[in-house]
Order: structure tokens, then C-alpha cells, then sequence
């Protein structure tokens, strides 16, 4: 066989040639006891109220940098997450292409708890 046939016949999927259920499967969220774990740990941290928001929300880092507070219903208790921001701090679209509403927690709601 010729050797030149052989090149990127075993090469890795990218996140982009994954299916679905591909993707799934290499997703490795914290279970409760980890998640609880870390949010101890980060109490003392001067990020905890991001740590939380983030836990609360599933919502991804670069997304919760983009928010705004016109994106942010205290009394509905949710937040619209359809922009992030990227390194250079230029905004862009989700990493879906798709704007979300996300429920925030009652403990998320508390006066200075933003």
C-alpha cells in the first residue's frame, strides 16, 4: 500500500468532526461532593461570587465576562447569555451561535450577591 494513502487515516477527531453523542461522552462535569469541594476551597478567593455564579448557572467563563446588566432580570431571576467575550476582549457570539436564558439562584438574587 502506498504510504501516501496512509496520511490522516488515523488522525484525532476535532471537536468539530465529533458527533453529539461524542461529545457527551468526553464531557467531565463535577459530581455534587466535587462541585462542593471546590466552592469551599474558593470561599476565601476574591472570585468566589463568580465561582458561584458560574456553578449556578453552568455558564461558561467567557460568556459571564460578556454580560452586561441590561442582560442581567433580578426579579424574573435570570440572566441572557448571548455574547463572550474573546482574549483580546473583543465580543463575539456564544460557542453555539445560539442566546440562552439561564435561571439564577435565589442566593444569586440577594442584594450584593451579584
Amino acid at each position: 500500500m502506498d504510504v501516501a494513502l496512509k496520511v490522516g487515516s488515523s488522525r484525532r477527531k476535532t471537536s468539530d468532526t465529533l458527533s453529539a453523542g461524542e461529545r457527551r461522552e468526553r464531557i467531565n462535569a463535577f459530581d455534587r461532593d466535587q462541585l462542593a469541594r471546590l466552592l469551599d476551597v474558593a470561599a476565601g478567593d476574591r472570585l468566589h461570587q463568580l465561582w458561584l455564579f458560574l456553578a449556578d448557572t453552568g455558564c461558561r467563563p467567557n460568556e459571564a465576562f460578556a454580560l452586561k446588566w441590561e442582560d442581567v432580570d433580578l426579579v424574573g431571576r435570570t440572566v441572557h447569555i448571548h455574547r463572550a467575550l474573546n482574549l483580546d476582549k473583543t465580543e463575539k457570539g456564544t460557542k453555539t451561535g445560539h442566546g440562552r436564558r439561564v435561571d439564577l439562584s435565589p442566593r444569586r438574587c440577594r442584594a450584593g450577591t451579584m
